[in-house]
């Protein structure tokens, strides 16, 4: 067997196997000789059938698998033995000598590769990058302590309803008539929430009511959920559909909501007894606070830009119409054709220069996950999927089984490393450019980003 690399240019290569009977006439053989013991036909014993026979019916179908097994071990090895740095995979070369499987006993393969290019980047402190610092001003400080005030607001005893009250009275099913329905659904002490009522005129109902006056209306209409109206009215979800028509709802409480006042027990509900002990420290703590939270904005901006300026520096081209045609190759989607890749290939195309940087830095860097990053990392995910679902108080083991559950899974555990060397790239080329602090508010920093 011979194996030869032919370079059309920098990027584009051809590799030749030349393929004769010393290569595989045993293995073809053994094959053979196997199938002429286990083969049945009519007329002969088990094992006696005659090997021309065996080799006319199946010599050909031998062949090719053990060449194809030849090709795949050698041109693996091949790339291996001389690391090569591949784009993609090997593609059987367009112009590839047809093959007689019947007549000839010598066979030449032609693959194209695609190899990876050579990356330059000439980083200096005369490349520079915005480094943006979002300042929290005091309307968003102001918008918080009111989130606070309502976070730990109560409700106190009202003489009539308000919008946001909330109320508490008993439900009875009405009939045709308006009068209680024989073995209708009564609901006792059920709550009802002025600002979730859906319908605007059942809303004005309410607004203005008192204690022990009574409300005729469709629960259906106010509220259009299932799961609400289920536990309003005390009933199983599944039952919903028998209760419809007119209630009556006779009220024995009139609650009205009041915000928390912005005191000393505020500022110990907030962070802690005694942490706070006057409103300019309330308010410098939530400054604080607020701008480490937007300090993962800023590092996200900067990550973008990084990135961008590292894409800008790295001067390399790639193997365009080989990676087309590798897409076309090996993709799953049966819809996918040429046309579609052209429009998706820029996308592509910036994605996989960005890979090959990163590649870069971590091969030459010997940048690492290690373990303990990796399920730090594997946690903090399990946290935002849990706060994804509104769930912020997760216990610790927990956190921790679906960590454990995620890394347990390939593809996630790659997920994460990959997150981690990423960040640890951009963290090393930070000290490579000059960061330019820009301090900026928050409606501006959003506008960056339109």
């Amino acid at each position: 067997m011979n194996i030869s690399k032919e370079n059309l240019d920098e990027l584009n290569s051809i590799i030749k196997i030349q393929i004769e009977p010393e290569d595989y006439h045993n293995k073809v053989e053994d094959v053979l000789k196997d199938y002429r013991k286990k083969a049945k036909f009519d007329g002969f014993r088990p094992g006696k059938v005659p090997y021309g026979m065996v080799k006319k019916m199946y010599g050909t179908s031998a062949l090719l698998d053990q060449v194809n097994q030849l090709l795949s071990e050698n041109l693996t090895k091949y790339l291996s033995d001389n690391e090569l740095r591949i784009l993609g995979e090997p593609l059987p070369n367009e112009n590839s000598p047809t093959i007689d499987w019947e007549n000839q006993t010598s066979f030449e393969f032609d693959f194209d590769i695609a190899m990876a290019p050579e990356i330059m980047l000439n980083l200096s402190k005369k490349d520079k990058v915005k480094k943006y610092i979002i300042e929290a001003d005091d309307k968003i400080i102001d918008e918080q302590i009111e989130n606070f005030c309502q976070r730990f607001g109560s409700y106190e005893p009202s003489e009539k309803a308000r919008e946001n009250d909330l109320i508490k009275g008993d439900f009875i099913q009405l009939d045709e008539k308006g009068e209680p329905l024989a073995e209708g659904l009564r609901a006792e002490d059920a709550l009802v929430s002025i600002s979730t009522i859906v319908d605007e005129e059942i809303k004005k109902q309410f607004i203005g009511v008192k204690i022990n006056e009574d409300l005729v209306f469709d629960p259906s209409l106010a509220f259009p959920n299932m799961a609400d109206r289920a536990a309003m009215l005390k009933i199983n979800k599944d039952k919903l559909a028998d209760i419809t028509g007119q209630f009556k709802y006779s009220i024995s409480e009139v609650s009205q909501f009041k915000p928390a006042a912005i005191d000393q027990d505020l500022f110990d509900k907030t962070f802690g007894e005694g942490a706070i002990a006057s409103l300019d420290e309330f308010r410098e703590r939530i400054k604080t606070d607020i701008e480490v939270q937007f300090s993962q904005e800023g590092f996200y901006k900067l990550h973008m830009d990084l990135r961008d300026k590292l894409l800008e520096k790295a001067d390399f081209e790639l193997p365009d119409d080989f990676l087309k045609r590798w897409m076309l190759a090996t993709t799953k989607d049966e819809t996918l054709t040429m046309e579609k890749i052209e429009e998706e290939y820029p996308a592509f195309k910036k994605d996989l220069r960005w890979q090959l940087i990163k590649e870069k830095f971590i091969e030459e860097q010997s940048i690492k996950a290690e373990p303990d990053e990796i399920k730090a990392n594997a946690v903090l995910d399990a946290r935002n999927r849990f706060q994804q679902y509104g769930m912020y108080d997760v216990p610790e083991d927990q956190l921790v089984g679906l960590a454990e559950s995620l890394l347990s899974n390939k593809d996630e555990e790659r997920k994460i490393i990959e997150h981690i060397q990423e960040n640890k790239v951009i963290t090393f080329v930070k000290e490579l450019v000059k960061l330019d602090d820009n301090k900026v508010s928050l409606e501006e920093f959003k506008k960056l980003f339109n």
